[in-house]
């Protein structure tokens, strides 16, 4: 895969990690370290840079216990050189807050290192599926995290996500069988329709293992 064909893959849905939500949801989302692996794997480790563009503390205070508290946004850009344009860069607004930290300085930097990685993160994912995008795409989460009861399921082609070398030894799963991503940049899915109860079956039980039951109804980046 050249780089363009790897940005435009989506993840195995080993890189998303999933949390609990506001109201009973489960969030999906790509943790820091994961996110500048993947450009690693996909930039080469000297073909991409990051920088702190811009920052804004908003708030700093002591409450009455002693203890800190801190909002901090910045604005991070990522430069690639490795694309076969020269450099290309994004930038994106990433936020963080520290609460009840012990000192002034903790939280400074807790706030700071939050915004930071948050940041980096939102300006990844706008280089493509792999570094985070294919998050913000509904029917992927659907299949990454859990199955609806529609008769019109999308499938993603496993053989077709993107996956580091590390990762290239994990099981095989069972899927519906589909027909590939249909071309560079396209959308990575293939529609089955009328499933039967038996690949159903198969589908769920794999589900359930894999992701022990959460559900993922929304996007956290």
């Amino acid at each position: 895969m050249d780089v363009g064909e790897m940005l435009g893959s989506f993840l195995g849905p080993e890189y998303i990690s999933i949390r609990p939500g506001p109201g009973g949801q489960s969030l999906s989302y790509l943790m820091g370290h994961r996110s500048i692996s993947l450009a690693n794997g996909i930039f080469g480790w000297d073909g991409w840079r990051s920088e702190i563009k811009s920052k804004e503390i908003h708030s700093l205070e002591q409450g009455k216990d002693g203890s800190w508290s801190c909002v901090v946004t910045l604005t991070v850009r990522v430069t690639a050189s490795s694309v076969g344009k020269g450099d290309v860069y994004h930038e994106d607004v990433g936020s963080g807050e520290a609460e009840r930290a012990k000192g002034r300085g903790a939280a400074l930097e807790k706030a700071i290192k939050e915004a930071s990685t948050d940041a980096l993160k939102r300006a990844l994912r706008q280089f493509g599926e792999a570094l985070g995008n294919c998050l913000y795409n509904k029917e992927y989460r659907l299949w990454a995290g859990r199955l609806g009861k529609a008769r019109e399921v999308h499938v993603f082609d496993e053989e077709r996500l993107f996956t580091m070398p590390e990762n290239g030894g994990r099981k095989k799963r069972k899927v519906c069988s589909s027909n590939g991503f249909g071309g560079v940049g396209g959308s990575g899915m293939d529609v089955k329709q009328e499933r039967g109860e038996q690949d159903v079956e198969v589908i769920e039980e794999w589900m359930e293992a894999e992701f022990d039951g959460d559900v993922d109804d929304e996007v956290d980046f």
